[in-house]
């Protein structure tokens, strides 16, 4: 039953007029990083697909987790869907965990469209890249996570877009480049530590600010394994429970 929500909810995710923007916004990435290869202080390719990574790849997978986390329950709730929903006989826990792991592929999908881009983008680097490849296991890993914090989110926040958004771009960017131990504090702290890149050798601009390298300390693979494994599950399980032991109505503000 499982799979046949995950299958449903990721055709729902997946249409055409919803994910056409995603597939533009690839291409567009492909020729703004042939662009920002020639202002980037380091000129090494494969530092400079590093730091568009960074910099622009991951927070589009945080702004599509945001956005197709919303989709799970709180867009439901606000287009007053929600009671068709629930009143399948299927237990809540699967309903959630079916459709939040399906927004989690298509975050995934939207994360690997825009490594490609950018690594086709950037000169003599190429989606088969040992770098690109790592970035991809992390992208995996981030939009599982990412959607696990945003659905827990809309589930305890009515219109949590704004704050969703706040994390992604506000949070996510300022946090990790802060001195002392807050990096621990921030999810892309850990992918960051999961996709490995190579470290520039200049550290000044705002592609390394963007792209956490300038950050004097960071996490260690095992360590950020360990901790993004453990919240990702203790959130989908915390997302879960609430949903299984609140009650979810239509909203009667949306109009």
């Amino acid at each position: 039953m499982i799979g046949y929500l995950y299958v449903s909810a990721l055709r729902d995710f997946m249409r055409p007029r919803r994910f056409f923007g995603w597939l533009i916004l690839a291409v567009l990435l492909i020729l703004a990083a042939r662009g920002l290869s020639e202002v980037i202080r380091v000129r090494e390719p494969i530092y400079q697909y590093g730091q568009i990574s960074g910099a622009i790849v991951f927070r589009i997978l945080a702004l599509a987790a945001a956005i197709f986390s919303t989709a799970v329950i709180g867009q439901e709730v606000e287009q007053k869907t929600i009671t068709y929903l629930l009143t399948r006989p299927i237990a809540r826990w699967k309903v959630l965990l079916a459709r939040t792991l399906a927004a989690s592929t298509v975050t995934f999908v939207v994360g690997v469209m825009m490594a490609v881009g950018a690594s086709i983008g950037v000169p003599d680097v190429g989606p088969f890249n040992g770098v690109v490849l790592r970035d991809i296991l992390a992208l995996a890993v981030g939009a599982l996570s990412y959607c696990a914090l945003f659905t827990m989110v809309t589930l305890v926040i009515n219109r949590a877009m704004i704050v969703c958004l706040i994390f992604a771009f506000g949070w996510e960017v300022a946090v990790p480049n802060m001195p002392g131990s807050t990096y621990y504090l921030s999810l892309n702290s850990y992918l960051t530590a999961i996709a490995n890149r190579p470290e520039p050798p200049q550290r000044a601009g705002p592609f390394q600010f963007l792209s956490q390298q300038m950050a004097t300390q960071g996490v260690s693979q095992m360590t950020a394994w360990i901790v993004i494994s453990v919240l990702t599950v203790v959130l989908l399980s915390l997302a879960a429970w609430w949903f299984t032991r609140f009650e979810f109505v239509p909203r009667e503000d949306t109009e």
